[in-house]
């Protein structure tokens, strides 16, 4: 029996829950499971239990990382916690809670610290509703008896899974600790739902969760060859995020599809180095065609794809005179008033340069003291040194950048 001072103390944890739910409470709440079977206990077993079952309702995966980790990390071992006598993980249980209810609390003892808790919850998970992402985390668990558990659930459950359960288990097979498991293998426990299956890829090409889409694009070439490079074309098109823009598009050109009809969009594309890459392909593929996009990043906002583009400029036509170009058209574009070209600058061009260090735009005003100390650093010296007090934080740290490499100009 426990004793009242116990009741007493987990009463004021769930009046706190109700105030505002912790999660660190979790751990606490979890070890009424471990109590003898009394009425009273029975009672407050059921009332953690429907917490339990709230707390899961819509669970993310990084509140699952968090909760998870937390429970093995903080699980109580009361005196009457001997959790290593519960051969059967239904023990936890009582007849008034509801499957939901029960379920909650066998996914709670596949987080607990005690390795054969996990062992014996995970392999009855199977038996309830949604929890394939609940078995998936197991997989990566630090008791090999553990994972191999979960691997056999995982099989078990994977046929009656939902996609969406499918997708949600996802997450887990990029980035995770591996341990000494192989990945090519338990990537394999997904190959019977995956393979094939363009109606399930297209979910996941368009999850919101980043991470989801992600695992999409790098595994639709293994288990959909023939619709690859058809369905990251058409996603490239709605990808909002730039570094999977980038990696589809990397993942075409790997493919040796012709790519002509993609390079208009991805040279417009926000992200520079997508820009870049656009840029390179296309005079790899094209040299002429892409000497002539090359012309027109001479003005591009990022400072590598102009670089990239004045050195396939060049490479075709070396006696190009980049400073001539950028020369005249500084009212079209004045933030190039070309501190990063070589070339036949004069002290002339300090005249039209100058004016711009009181640009009232910082980025403006620091690619012109760029300048102007590349051309003639000593004449320009103390006005640079001056601008070291600037309350533009930006303008002062250039100054203080140019000044220090002084030396060496």
């Amino acid at each position: 029996m426990l004793s009242d001072s116990y009741y007493t103390r987990l009463e004021a944890d769930l009046a706190r829950w109700q105030v505002e739910p912790q999660s660190s409470l979790l751990s606490e709440f979890f070890c009424v499971f471990a109590g003898p079977q009394e009425e009273r206990a029975d009672a407050i077993k059921r009332r953690v239990a429907a917490i339990l079952a709230t707390y899961l309702e819509g669970i993310s995966y990084a509140r699952l990382l968090r909760t998870d980790a937390q429970m093995r990390g903080t699980t109580s071992m009361e005196w009457y916690a001997q959790w290593t006598r519960y051969e059967d993980p239904d023990t936890l249980l009582t007849a008034s809670m509801s499957p939901a209810e029960r379920r909650a609390v066998l996914i709670f003892a596949s987080f607990h610290c005690n390795g054969y808790l996990r062992q014996r919850a995970v392999r009855k998970l199977p038996d309830y509703p949604a929890t394939l992402p609940f078995i998936a985390l197991r997989l990566w668990d630090c008791v090999p008896e553990v994972r191999r558990e979960a691997a056999h659930a995982f099989e078990r459950h994977l046929p009656q899974a939902t996609d969406r359960e499918v997708i949600e288990t996802l997450p887990l097979f990029l980035g995770r600790p591996q341990r000494d498991t192989d990945p090519a293998s338990l990537l394999t426990l997904l190959e019977p739902r995956l393979n094939g299956n363009r109606a399930l890829f297209e979910q996941i090409l368009a999850d919101p969760l980043r991470r989801v889409r992600q695992f999409g694009i790098t595994t639709l070439r293994t288990f959909l060859p023939t619709r690859c490079n058809e369905m990251l074309s058409h996603r490239l098109a709605c990808e909002p995020d730039p570094y999977l823009r980038r990696r589809i598009f990397q993942t075409l050109l790997d493919s040796g599809q012709d790519l002509g009809f993609l390079y208009d969009r991805l040279l417009r594309d926000k992200y520079p180095p997508n820009r870049l890459l656009a840029l390179q392909s296309l005079h790899r593929d094209d040299p002429a065609a892409g000497e002539t996009m090359a012309r027109s990043l001479l003005l591009d906002k990022n400072a590598r794809v102009r670089y990239a583009a004045q050195q396939l400029v060049l490479r075709h036509e070396p006696a190009f005179d980049l400073p001539a170009f950028y020369r005249g058209r500084v009212g079209e574009s004045p933030l190039l008033v070309l501190a990063e070209v070589d070339g036949s600058w004069s002290s002339e061009d300090t005249l039209w340069i100058e004016p711009f260090l009181d640009h009232p735009r910082p980025a403006i005003c620091r690619a012109a003291m760029a300048a102007l100390m590349r051309i003639d650093p000593w004449r320009y010296v103390s006005r640079i040194r001056a601008m070291l007090d600037s309350p533009q934080h930006g303008i002062a740290k250039t100054a203080a950048r140019l000044l220090r490499r002084l030396p060496l100009l």
